[in-house]
């Protein structure tokens, strides 16, 4: 019986300190003000899947805010997950776990251009694990404990399902395509989406998401659960007149062995394997097809092992992931001519030709963990729960470029060019480039060895519970030993578990991304000018006296850091809990990029410093309740984010504080702009999960924007009039200036709404059918998702599938 409490433990929470009673029924999920949101198995199925991410389930939290360019009506068929902020973190400081396995890609998580000439899009998380194999979701958007590091934002800590004593199995399929989805578009761009020549706009495509999984007990409680899912989608759009069709793959391949060793150990070994494919091409070009490749897998060793002392829990873990490109390597942006004329078909004066080169971007990890959870211990001070651990990971990053890649352009037209032995940059007797960059071959590695160590003890003195704890971690790349304090602790007003007061005060640092190193291995391009020589014949490539490029340059920086206040109350109401949190953080030292100045060479050096701030404020309110068929979750959040900068690569505000605009007629300095720059809507979410008569089980996810009042840029320009403009210095004449018009504009508010019904049919002796049909944002709302694009969320989308369960 001890064996059974102790690894029962060894796998959730310490069970030290007070909480709220639990109405255990069919479908639930817990948020209290502890900062620890639990979404469990029972309630992750009956949730709108979406395109079946975790990070897309996670929008029912309060204070949890996904990428707004996900679900864009203008990009419909990308299926990666969505990034997301908690608790006004940004996308890339999120500390992603499996099974206690670090998640986290340091591959340039920011980037998202699939054109750029240099880099390749990257995303926070290595593996995109689908959600129907995660057992349950743990969030922590504050009081984080002390076993976790490398955020600044919050953790997500998701656990895999495990096998089953029983044989068996499923399978299943989703869909849904742009004939079962509306779209929401800005007035008079309908014509141009609709003839759409690239990913940013996609009218049309077709999802098929399609899996099986068997569970194969494999002797006396010995298990293998595997699994495999097909998450694709084809996206067609013009190029060059025709239809060219662009794919997403996403698969999922998973495999779980659970063994006891004895009556005090238990071994598990998992492999997962999320490879993901992006087919493109670049508009309106000739064989300008490329493919981004991402994802990555992983295998691992997990090893618990009741002692007389506590739960000891060993882990393991190899992991390997990429972005990577595979590309033409020689872009040819051709005069349009009678031999060069496919560009004179989308009305223009070039024809394009090519690509940009391959590029390989790697990741390969090794974890290994320790953690001892003690059993509790009554002093003459209280009862103690200590929790002590030890993690190292070191990490190898990669960047390569393969192949030169070589950029043509401004092409010159000429009948008497006679070419000779350039066959890539010229065509005699019509046209031959006079400027191409090189991008030589380059390679970088970067290691990155981080070690932590961390405790902490769950104390309980008669009503009052206190989690105080220290982590400490240091890394070779930055070269920085950081003390990261935590402290959590909990009043129970009246002794019964219906009121608590709860107090938290904590420091958390970032990640340490490797592509600060890697950039380095970017190397400039190189830029190269020719002219005809009198023979007719183009001159030999020389150098071009200016380059303007800009080039990385690393230097080792503090670690930045968030520092926390949290307070917060749970009380019994209505038969249910209702919460009350807030939540303010300070993070300092954060990265941001600095320009120098431009060199006799031509080239410009960026470099990134700890010049950056942020700050955040949020009102959280939640409450829940169980009946014996329902369940309702109602969360509201106020919020206030300020930051100097939007991730590592943005410019400093005060940098561009000094820019002129127009706002009100009037002439201003950006920086002197009211402060209704900043301002957010308030935002509310309802959960509610039914259990009907003869199998069917109904879910409404609701969520409401208020209205809310911003100063923006229109995108507009306007001229600067005479006896306003600026004088030069050394003319003494005015300047003519254009300048943006920025405006205060009023969002209105708004309502979404989510609904899945499903019917779970038996069919016999373990056989069963389940149909789903989920109808997203039902009423077909027009729902603003970035208001500088002027870009709106999907309207009416439906998804329909089956499981068949034996």
């Amino acid at each position: 019986m001890m064996l059974g409490a102790g690894l029962s433990r060894a796998w959730g929470e310490p069970t030290g300190g007070y909480r709220l009673e639990t109405m255990h029924v069919g479908v639930s999920l817990e948020n209290p003000a502890t900062g620890r949101a639990l979404l469990p198995r029972a309630v992750i199925p009956h949730l709108p899947r979406g395109n079946g991410n975790i990070t897309e389930l996670l929008e029912v939290l309060p204070d949890v805010h996904l990428d707004r360019r996900f679900n864009d009506s203008l990009s419909g068929g990308e299926i990666l997950p969505p990034e997301v902020s908690i608790s006004g973190g940004k996308t890339f400081q999120n500390n992603f776990t499996l099974d206690g396995i670090s998640n986290n890609s340091l591959l340039d998580p920011a980037a998202r251009n699939p054109n750029s000439l240099t880099d390749v899009p990257g995303h926070s998380q290595e593996l995109f694990l689908d959600s129907d194999l995660i057992e349950e979701i743990t969030v922590y958007d504050s009081n984080v404990p002390a076993r976790f590091g490398n955020f600044t934002g919050g953790v997500i800590d998701a656990r895999t399902r495990g096998p089953l004593p029983r044989r068996g199995g499923k399978l299943n399929y989703r869909t849904t395509s742009d004939s079962w989805t509306r779209f929401h578009l800005s007035p008079g761009t309908r014509a141009e989406f609709e003839r759409s020549d690239g990913s940013a706009g996609q009218p049309r495509f077709r999802k098929h998401d399609a899996g099986m999984e068997l569970n194969l007990p494999l002797g006396a409680e010995r298990g293998l659960l595997a699994a495999y899912r097909l998450l694709q989608s084809d996206i067609p759009l013009y190029n060059l007149g025709q239809t060219e069709n662009q794919r997403r793959r996403r698969h999922n391949l998973f495999l779980k062995y659970a063994q006891p060793l004895s009556d005090f150990d238990l071994l598990e070994v998992t492999f997962k394997a999320t490879p993901y494919e992006a087919e493109h091409f670049i508009p309106d070009t000739r064989a300008g097809r490329f493919l981004i490749k991402g994802g990555g897998y992983v295998g691992a060793l997990d090893y618990s092992r009741a002692l007389s002392q506590g739960d000891l829990n060993l882990k393991g873990a190899y992991r390997f992931s990429e972005n990577s490109r595979e590309a033409p390597a020689i872009w040819r942006n051709w005069a349009a001519t009678d031999t060069r004329d496919w560009g004179r078909q989308v009305g223009s004066s070039f024809s394009r030709e090519g690509g940009f080169g391959d590029i390989e971007k790697t990741q390969e990890s090794l974890n290994l963990a320790a953690d001892l959870r003690g059993y509790p211990i009554h002093t003459v001070w209280g009862r103690h729960e200590v929790n002590v651990g030890l993690e190292f990971e070191r990490v190898r990053g990669t960047y390569a470029r393969t192949e030169t890649a070589l950029i043509y352009t401004q092409p010159r037209t000429t009948p008497d060019v006679i070419c000779d032995e350039d066959l890539i940059g010229c065509i005699d007797g019509e046209q031959f480039f006079t400027q191409r960059d090189t991008h030589a071959i380059s390679s970088a590695a970067a290691i990155i060895n981080q070690l932590a160590l961390y405790g902490e003890d769950q104390i309980t003195l008669g009503r009052v519970s206190l989690r105080p704890g220290l982590r400490l971690s240091y890394d070779d790349f930055m070269g920085n030993l950081n003390a990261a304090p935590r402290f959590a602790g909990a009043w129970d007003l009246f002794g019964t578990g219906t009121s608590l007061i709860h107090l938290g005060v904590n420091r958390y640092y970032a990640p340490v991304l490797v592509t600060y190193k890697l950039r380095e291995a970017i190397a400039p391009a190189l830029r190269e000018n020719r002219f005809l020589e009198n023979s007719l014949r183009p001159a030999p490539w020389a150098p071009a006296p200016v380059q303007m490029h800009n080039v990385a340059r690393f230097s080792s920086l503090a670690t930045p850091y968030a520092d926390e206040f949290a307070a917060g109350v749970d009380q019994h109401f209505l038969g249910g809990r209702l919460s009350l949190k807030y939540v303010q953080r300070e993070g300092r030292d954060e990265f941001a990029r600095r320009y120098g100045d431009l060199q006799p060479d031509g080239l410009r050096y960026y470099s990134l410093s700890n010049d950056g701030r942020s700050r955040h404020r949020s009102w959280r309110t939640t409450w829940e309740r169980n009946w014996t068929r329902h369940f309702v979750s109602l969360n509201a959040t106020w919020r206030k984010s300020e930051t100097s900068n939007a991730d590592y690569d943005a410019q400093l505000s005060e940098e561009i504080s000094d820019e002129r605009v127009w706002f009100n007629d009037e002439i201003l300095h950006r920086g002197q702009l009211p402060d209704a720059l900043a301002e957010l809507p308030w935002e509310a979410r309802l959960i509610y999960i039914a259990r009907l008569p003869k199998g069917l089980t109904f879910t409404n996810f609701t969520s409401y924007r208020s209205r809310f009042k911003r100063i923006e840029n229109t995108f507009v320009e306007r001229a600067v009039p005479f006896g306003e403009r600026r004088v030069d210095p050394r003319t003494g004449e005015e300047i003519f200036e254009i300048l943006e018009v920025w405006e205060q504009i009023s969002h209105p508010h708004t309502w979404r709404f989510d609904w899945k019904l499903s019917w779970d049919k038996a069919l016999g002796e373990h056989r069963r059918m389940v149909w789903n049909l989920e109808a997203n944002n039902l009423f077909n709302q027009r729902i603003e998702t970035d208001p500088a694009r002027r870009s709106f969320a999907l309207g009416r989308q439906l998804w329909a599938g089956v499981d068949f369960h034996f």
